[in-house]
């Protein structure tokens, strides 16, 4: 009987390591072994990377998988799934129930799906798992700071249906130079320096914002899924050079693009998806030579219980704010810091941020 392991770990976390072990394991047996993964992971191309560990293989997409007549298929002993939350689609499960290997391995960082399909009904056992502070405690990860502005937008009357807000009824409510405007004065006023990825509402609002960014002089760039693979792969490289300081996205760079030398995240899309921003968060949050911490910024729209969208203090439960303190770290780098408040003086990590890390701030998680 097929044994069928869910692998779930954060972004970052070694699960692409794991399974070119498990693949070797197999080939060293004389077994065939095939990695698939979803076009929208252009990282690497065709292959699984691992690069802190040094290890790689060639895989195959799932769209081109399913091009592939039986002939060119080969009776394989393990299928490794990367981005195995979308294992659940009609489209993979097709696919996957044309193969009988004795040994399935799905690899996620978001094992949660938007439409509240269930991935244990398809993979039946956790193989193993590593939340997000976990993997800040042990250094997988690096710890997470949040600054929160607050906007003027009023969303209690925006309609919504399940995770997802009415699109028409959001746009009429975001979409004003005055949200757009404080966005770009943020990076201004906070930021300037460092490589900045904003999420955006849609590939219209991504234009906008990054369109105000560089009329104040900021080399931005907006990109969407509706660009040439080649033309986003050429703004992508720009970012991990630093010839563009602030990229603009909707929903491209959720998954399947890594930049571990992003130092800021601009949460500029309402969501109230736990998925989507958990996955936006993962973006920042690879480890980098001399990266300490991910600077959060979280646009707080005002909203009612029914339909608040995530951030970092609702992700995490968390009710205490204050101005770029630790939301994600280990104890002792918590303890640490909270002693400094309670002396009255400011953390090393903010000295560089014009915020007053003195302010403090309950948060309503629910209104």
């Amino acid at each position: 009987m097929a044994k069928l392991y869910f692998r779930y770990g954060v972004m970052g976390s070694s699960k692409t390591a794991n399974a070119l072990m498990v693949r070797y394991n197999y080939e060293e047996r004389g077994q065939d072994a095939l990695l698939v993964k979803p076009a929208v992971d252009q990282r690497d191309g065709a292959r699984f990377v691992a690069s802190r560990a040094g290890l790689s293989h060639d895989c195959i997409y799932f769209s081109d998988l399913m091009e592939m007549t039986p002939r060119e298929l080969k009776p394989y002993a393990c299928i490794i799934v990367d981005e195995a939350h979308h294992a659940s689609a009609d489209t993979y499960q097709k696919v996957l129930s044309y193969f009988t290997p004795e040994f399935t391995l799905g690899l996620t960082a978001t094992p949660e799906r938007a439409d509240d399909q269930n991935i244990l009904d398809i993979f039946k056992n956790t193989a193993h798992k590593l939340d997000i502070q976990t993997a800040v405690e042990i250094g997988e990860l690096v710890p997470v700071r949040c600054i929160r502005i607050h906007t003027n937008i009023d969303l209690t009357k925006v309609r919504f249906n399940s995770i997802q807000y009415n699109i028409r009824d959001l746009e009429s409510k975001i979409y004003v130079p005055e949200r757009n405007r404080l966005i770009v004065d943020t990076w201004l006023q906070y930021v300037q320096d460092k490589r900045t990825v904003v999420f955006c509402a849609s590939v219209k609002h991504a234009e906008q914002i990054a369109e105000l960014f560089q009329e104040a002089g900021v080399r931005a760039a907006s990109v969407s899924g509706g660009m040439k693979q080649a033309e986003r792969k050429e703004f992508q490289d720009k970012f991990v050079s630093q010839k563009i300081q602030v990229l603009c996205a909707c929903d491209l760079l959720n998954e399947g693009w890594d930049c571990p030398a992003t130092e800021v995240l601009f949460m500029a899309r309402p969501t109230m998806s736990k998925v989507l921003y958990t996955q936006q968060l993962g973006r920042g949050m690879r480890l980098y030579p001399g990266k300490e911490s991910l600077m959060v910024f979280d646009f707080v729209d005002n909203a009612s219980q029914y339909n608040m969208p995530y951030s970092m203090h609702r992700l995490f439960r968390l009710k205490e704010y204050r101005p770029g303190a630790l939301v994600l770290g280990s104890e002792k780098q918590k303890m640490a810091e909270q002693g400094l408040y309670e002396r009255g003086e400011r953390p090393d990590a903010i000295i560089d941020w014009p915020v007053d890390a003195l302010d403090y701030e309950l948060v309503d998680l629910f209104t």
